[in-house]
């Protein structure tokens, strides 16, 4: 008996409480790891009104009984309206239950499938998956559309999780290329521009849809589609080009009196068809026209070759109506030696008034080989060697400050 007059009596299966107070626990397991089990208690002896606890004492409440209880120990106590206490200990142990697991979410291309699993059911567990896929924990789908899966799992305890599954449908792309097979000018450039997909994969190392290219010769260029994890076929267009035309123009003079006339000539190649503009208002169509300048002035004449849709110009300067100008006869004024060469020629240049000189070398297809420029000339000899080119035709253009003239040289080796 303590300082309140009250006792405790003690057998295997309860604990007094003070007085004559005495706990009798009983408890219900919880399932499935829900927190669904439950202790009762029950008083005996001790004054009414009881409140009662599980948590040692720190907290009571008037219901002997306690719900929504986890697994684990438990120390009870019952309250007399005195304050009397009888104490105990129960435990709640928990049947079943698991935690579930799925596979990752997957990405597919339409047509190809995808192996889902679920596990953590245990031995003996049941797995049941939606959409018509049946039972197991592992399923092969071939989904044709974006779907989510979703699976109900059971234990032997009867415990029940459900775990979901998407697994996203991508398609294969169909990509077009444009322009389609275009034809450009030596020099020139494109733009490509793929369509049809997500992402974009050229064989120039690129990945945007379009591209930017200058092709010196005919080139093909591949793109690869995708659209997700699914890639399309690579898809090919071919950028053909065409060389530009060689135009030299060239005139018998370039300094006339009004109303004389000049006879103009092309010793360019590779043109199919030209169009000269006098700088008068006038044209032609020929390949090498005469033409009369009427009125006085100085005019620009611009030559211009097609070929195909690609062309190339070449301008003069004509002076017409002027007076106190010493024209220079090129004809007279330029020489070349030794003709035929073995490669090694030269080209002499005498002038009466200064002149600003280029001089142009080109092969019979119009490419350039060697070029020179000489400001404030009157007499000099230039020296060239062909030596690294082959055997026959060239063609010399020798332009001064107002005049044009090409001249052939034979390359001839015994």
């Amino acid at each position: 008996m303590d300082a309140n007059g009250c006792t405790s009596i003690t057998s295997t299966e309860t604990i007094a409480g003070t007085g004559s107070v005495t706990t009798t626990s009983s408890a219900t397991n919880e399932t499935c790891g829900s927190g669904n089990g439950t202790i009762t208690l029950t008083d005996a002896g001790g004054a009414t009104p009881y409140q009662y606890s599980i948590d040692g004492g720190a907290t009571f409440q008037a219901s002997a009984t306690f719900s929504g209880v986890s697994a684990g120990t438990y120390n009870v106590v019952i309250e007399d309206a005195g304050g009397c206490q009888g104490t105990n200990s129960v435990t709640v142990t928990n049947t079943g239950g698991f935690t579930p697991t799925i596979s990752a979410d997957q990405t597919i291309c339409f047509g190809n499938s995808a192996t889902i699993t679920s596990g953590g059911a245990g031995t003996g567990g049941t797995y049941n998956w939606d959409n018509g896929v049946g039972s197991g924990a592992t399923q092969l789908v071939s989904p044709t559309t974006t779907t989510t899966y979703t699976v109900t799992m059971t234990d032997m305890s009867g415990c029940t999780e459900t775990a979901s599954v998407t697994i996203t449908v991508e398609t294969e792309p169909t990509v077009t290329i444009t322009p389609s097979n275009p034809v450009i000018c030596d020099g020139e450039s494109v733009t490509l521009t793929g369509s049809g997909a997500q992402t974009y994969n050229w064989n120039t190392g690129a990945t945007s849809s379009s591209i930017t290219v200058s092709p010196t010769n005919q080139t093909t260029y591949t793109v690869i589609g995708s659209n997700g994890v699914c890639q399309g076929a690579a898809v090919s267009t071919t950028i053909s080009v065409n060389l530009a035309p060689v135009v030299i123009a060239g005139s018998d003079q370039t300094l006339i009196v009004a109303g004389g006339t000049i006879n103009f000539s092309n010793a360019g190649s590779g043109a199919t068809s030209y169009s000269w503009s006098f700088g008068d208002g006038t044209s032609s169509t020929l390949g090498s026209p005469s033409h009369t300048f009427t009125a006085a002035g100085t005019y620009t004449v611009i030559l211009t070759g097609m070929l195909g849709n690609c062309s190339s110009s070449d301008t003069i300067t004509i002076n017409v109506g002027f007076t106190g100008l010493e024209e220079v006869n090129l004809e007279e004024s330029v020489n070349l030696y030794p003709n035929p060469s073995n490669g090694e020629f030269n080209l002499s240049l005498n002038f009466a008034i200064e002149q600003d000189v280029e001089i142009r070398i080109f092969n019979t297809i119009g490419e350039l080989l060697a070029s020179r420029k000489m400001d404030n000339t009157s007499s000099s000899v230039v020296e060239f060697n062909l030596n690294n080119n082959a055997e026959g035709f060239y063609f010399v253009n020798i332009k001064t400050n107002n005049q044009s003239i090409t001249k052939r040289i034979s390359i001839i080796r015994q």
